[in-house]
């Protein structure tokens, strides 16, 4: 057992645990009656992206493993396509009343799933020393940052019950998804660069 993979994964499932809480119990501010739904076909996208990266470590069951493949790329391409087109219209409606950021509370839970799935593994492998540290350092930032909209005793949405307050409560957090995209992202790039064989 990899100690240091296992302490990387306890870190990254924590931030994801309680980023999804945050999700789960703000829904009616960004993901409405859609949030189920939306994690489902995220779920699948994430597990597209690390099926696609394992294909060619399968031994066993390799016919298997392509056919699942071919149809999560499928689906996950649909999806992927319909999501491009419905903010690309809604982008050209005056009507529509998407914020922005709803993009990113979309796409924040892809890369949430793609952590766990990816750094699950390395709790019994040999991992990058840098990535591990990078991968702890990110989820440590979005651990604090969410702890703070929940202890802070001075933070507004504990002072005023009011909605306006409630979601700027909301945006303190929300704002945030976009440099966690980027930070995870960044160790997902590192992490495939630069794999321990």
């Amino acid at each position: 057992m990899n100690k240091r993979g296992l302490v990387k994964f306890i870190f990254i499932l924590i931030a994801s645990i309680i980023s999804f809480y945050f999700m789960i119990t703000t829904s009616d501010s960004g993901f409405e009656s859609m949030f189920d739904l939306i994690m489902i076909f995220n779920f699948l996208f994430a597990l597209t992206m690390f099926m696609f990266s394992k294909r060619n470590k399968i031994k066993r069951n390799k016919f298997i493993y392509n056919v699942s493949l071919i149809i999560l790329i499928i689906f996950s391409t649909i999806y992927f396509l319909y999501f491009v087109y419905s903010h690309i219209s809604c982008f050209f409606d005056i009507h529509c009343g998407i914020e922005s950021y709803t993009f990113f509370s979309i796409i924040y839970p892809i890369f949430l799933f793609m952590m766990i799935l990816f750094n699950f593994e390395d709790i019994f492998n040999k991992t990058n020393k840098t990535n591990d540290v990078l991968a702890i350092s990110v989820s440590l930032i979005i651990i604090f940052i969410h702890l703070r909209y929940y202890l802070d005793s001075s933070f507004v949405h504990r002072l005023i019950d009011n909605n306006a307050y409630h979601q700027y409560s909301y945006h303190y957090v929300v704002q945030n998804y976009v440099y966690f995209i980027v930070m995870y992202l960044i160790v997902l790039i590192h992490y495939n660069v630069n794999k321990v064989l």
